[in-house]
């Protein structure tokens, strides 16, 4: 960041900046992690069946540097474990989102409401639930970002670099 060199302001500026970066990043790092522990964990999970209770094609308005609409599919589902009954939402452990809404109504598709969906459940923690379980290239992504974030902000707030 280009600042009077000495300045206290711009000091503060870049250490308040470099906080906000890493903070973003290692929040991101952390989730990104926790995603792929659990994506791994789920290819062992029991299997139940589910029923689809709702489908919605979420369309989210870009802006900044993301121009443009994004759609993301969200399918509920109501499922049975351990006596009680849970609904869930989870299809994958990684991001299942496009700019092409074509392809996004394609991929709804495939799902009717009241229709059986086998899904994977957590033992330890029935209300976890995920259609598709294991992990995936799409996992990469988060990681690459937040570590991006952590190099910024270190940089910004730390000097490294």
């Amino acid at each position: 960041m280009a600042h009077v060199p000495g300045s206290v302001f711009g000091q503060v500026l870049d250490q308040v900046l470099g906080l906000a970066f890493g903070a973003a990043g290692l929040t991101l790092l952390a989730s990104a992690a926790l995603n792929a522990l659990r994506g791994r964990a789920s290819v062992r999970w029991p299997q139940v069946t589910a029923h689809v209770v709702g489908l919605e094609l979420k369309e989210s308005k870009g802006g900044g540097h993301s121009p443009g609409r994004t759609y993301t599919p969200r399918v509920r589902y109501r499922y049975e474990a351990g006596g009680a009954v849970f609904e869930g939402e989870r299809l994958a452990y990684v991001p299942l989102s496009t700019r092409d809404r074509a392809e996004a109504e394609r991929f709804m598709a495939q799902f009717r409401l009241g229709a059986g969906l086998v899904v994977r459940v957590c033992p330890r923690h029935p209300g976890w639930a995920v259609v598709w379980p294991g992990v995936d290239r799409g996992m990469v992504s988060p990681f690459l970002v937040g570590i991006v974030l952590v190099l910024v902000g270190g940089h910004l707030g730390l000097g490294w670099l």
